[in-house]
């Protein structure tokens, strides 16, 4: 079973998002277990598990990826999140390359940069 969390900063728009990201995966036939968190009380992850960052705390994902070393940590795209759009988070969740057209933002610091540059402006 693979885990995914959807973080935000309160956990609201992480939970309806993670609702969709669910229904996305029951209509795949994945195992996949979907919640949300806030940032303040997101809990250790697992070796395999992913988390998606909402892109206003994009600053965070530094400091996320040394709290949680054995996750993958990937930055949602404002569109994704604006849209609450399930199978574009699955796509960045899964490494694929979402169907919306927006590049997926990958583990490296550069595209960590990135992600912070378009968060904010």
């Amino acid at each position: 079973m693979r885990n995914i969390t959807i973080v935000c900063g309160a956990g609201v728009s992480s939970t309806f998002l993670s609702h969709r990201v669910a229904a996305v995966g029951i209509e795949r036939g994945l195992n996949l277990a979907v919640t949300a968190s806030s940032l303040v009380g997101l809990r250790p992850q697992a070796e395999g598990d992913v988390i998606l960052l909402g892109p206003h705390l994009a600053a965070e994902v530094h400091s996320l990826r040394e709290q949680q070393p054995r996750a993958t940590v990937v930055v949602l795209t404002e569109a994704i999140l604006r849209a609450l759009d399930g199978e574009a988070a699955l796509a960045l969740a899964l490494g694929e390359q979402a169907d919306s057209g927006e590049a997926s933002t990958s583990l490296d610091s550069s595209t960590a940069t990135e992600a912070r540059s378009s968060a904010h402006g």
